[in-house]
C-alpha cells in the first residue's frame, strides 16, 4: 500500500491533480452556478450553506421553479460528481506529501490524509440526498432535509480540518526546509 502511495505522490500526479481541481475550482463550477443563477433570484444553492432547513429548501425549490430544479438536479449529476473528487484527493495526497517530509520518521502522520476522503464522502452523500428532495419535490420529507443538512455541515467540517492540516503540514515543511536549515 505504500508503494502504490508512494507513485502517487510523484509531482506529475500532484501537479496533475492541482491543475485539475484549479480547472473544476475557477472554471467548470463557476459556469455550473451561472445556469443555476438566473432562477435562483440570489439565494445560495444547499451545497454552499453551512446547514439548513425545511423553509430554507422549499423556498430555493420553489424559487428555482421546474427549469431551475432541473438545471440544478443536472449540475448535481454531473459537474458537482468530479468536484469532490478533485479537492478530495488533492487535499489527501497533499497532506500525506508535506506530513511525509516533515515528520519521515512518524508515517503514521499520513493518516490525516483520509478527513479529505471523508469530506468527500460526505460531499456525495450530500449530493444524492439533494437530488432525492429535487426528484420528489414538492413532497420532502424533514427527515432527508436532516440528512442532507448533516452531510453538508459534515462536509465543510472536514474540509476546514483538511485545510487545517495541509497548511499546518505545508508550514512545518517550510520552516523546516528553509529557517532550521539555515540556522
Amino acid at each position: 500500500m505504500r508503494k502504490f502511495l508512494n507513485r502517487l505522490l510523484h509531482p506529475v500526479v500532484l501537479w496533475s491533480l492541482l491543475l485539475l481541481y484549479m480547472a473544476m475550482a475557477f472554471w467548470i463550477m463557476p459556469r455550473a452556478a451561472a445556469k443555476i443563477e438566473p432562477f435562483s433570484h440570489g439565494l445560495k444553492v444547499l451545497d454552499l450553506e453551512l446547514s439548513y432547513n425545511l423553509q430554507q429548501v422549499q423556498l430555493l425549490f420553489d424559487t428555482l421553479g421546474e427549469p431551475g430544479r432541473s438545471i440544478y438536479r443536472a449540475v448535481e449529476l454531473t459537474e458537482d460528481f468530479f468536484y469532490p473528487l478533485s479537492y478530495g484527493l488533492l487535499l489527501s495526497l497533499g497532506i500525506v506529501y508535506f506530513f511525509q517530509r516533515s515528520f519521515p520518521k512518524i508515517p503514521q502522520m499520513e493518516l490525516l490524509g483520509i478527513f479529505p476522503l471523508i469530506a468527500m464522502l460526505f460531499d456525495y452523500a450530500e449530493n444524492i440526498f439533494i437530488v432525492q428532495m429535487l426528484s420528489a419535490y414538492p413532497q420532502i420529507s424533514e427527515s432527508k432535509i436532516l440528512l442532507a443538512s448533516s452531510a453538508t455541515t459534515l462536509k465543510w467540517g472536514f474540509v476546514i480540518i483538511s485545510l487545517l492540516l495541509i497548511f499546518t503540514a505545508l508550514t512545518i515543511h517550510l520552516f523546516k526546509r528553509y529557517v532550521l536549515r539555515k540556522a
